[in-house]
């Protein structure tokens, strides 16, 4: 099987239900997830931003930074440049205590990003498909837009945790179809869109804010055949599937 995986990216969380707070399983799972991310895509980010932050002096925000993993990787890959992460209960890594250019705040995307305008070169958000209502989206997207400063690149990603294919799942249950078909419900009954990832591009355009609007998708290898890094994926997977 082949998970598909797809950042979309753009020049130029809204959910008022119990959120529970990371236990270890989760954290381990967001930590493997940020792993697996950074293998495909040969990099932390897909927007052309290594030399600005190189250069430093630029300002990152990652909103949903869960496990914090993601963050902390950046603000040691590039120390000159600040990094902050935003999250309803964000599990801030032991090791950021020892770094200057990184923190971590605690904010309820209800009430919309705790920034004035124009104030980040690169806003990052991924894996929050199950976290969005569906109709919040177009808010979410002009919410992110708001920070960014002008010429800055806002970054989403978004994976899909089966595909229309789901045949290494034979390996732990009778019927992979019916489990891939009973995730998308169990978003969907949250008021979430499991396939919001077709909508995105649209509601960056819709802002008018941005001179381009890209796509870059990847396949994950999931399953037994594809040894060391699908053993990892199906894990994961199984991990997702225990949370929900």
């Amino acid at each position: 099987m082949i998970m598909p995986i797809t950042r979309i990216e753009a020049k130029n969380f809204l959910n008022e239900n119990e959120y529970n707070l990371f236990d270890d399983e989760e954290i381990c799972r967001l930590n493997i997830y940020n792993a697996i991310i950074r293998y495909i895509f040969k990099s932390e980010f897909s927007a052309p931003v290594t030399e600005i932050l190189e250069n430093g002096r630029t300002y990152v925000l990652d909103v949903g930074c869960g496990s914090g993993s993601w963050l902390f990787d950046m603000a040691i890959k590039y120390p000159n440049s600040s990094f902050i992460g935003i999250d309803y209960s964000p599990n801030v890594p032991e090791n950021s205590k020892l770094l200057n250019n990184i923190a971590f705040l605690r904010g309820d995307l209800n009430n919309g990003l705790p920034f004035p305008d124009n104030s980040f070169d690169l806003v990052h958000m991924a894996d929050m498909r199950s976290s969005i209502e569906r109709d919040q989206w177009p808010l979410v997207i002009r919410e992110l837009t708001r920070v960014l400063k002008p010429g800055g690149w806002l970054e989403v990603g978004i994976s899909l945790l089966f595909s229309e294919d789901p045949l290494d799942l034979y390996l732990y249950i009778d019927d992979p179809y019916e489990v891939s078909e009973s995730f998308a419900l169990c978003i969907e009954s949250t008021g979430c869109d499991p396939n919001i990832y077709n909508k995105i591009p649209e509601f960056l355009k819709a802002t008018k804010s941005y001179e381009k609007v890209m796509c870059a998708e990847r396949s994950i290898p999931s399953g037994t055949w594809a040894d060391g890094l699908g053993i990892l994926v199906s894990n994961m997977k199984l991990l997702h599937l225990d949370a929900k």
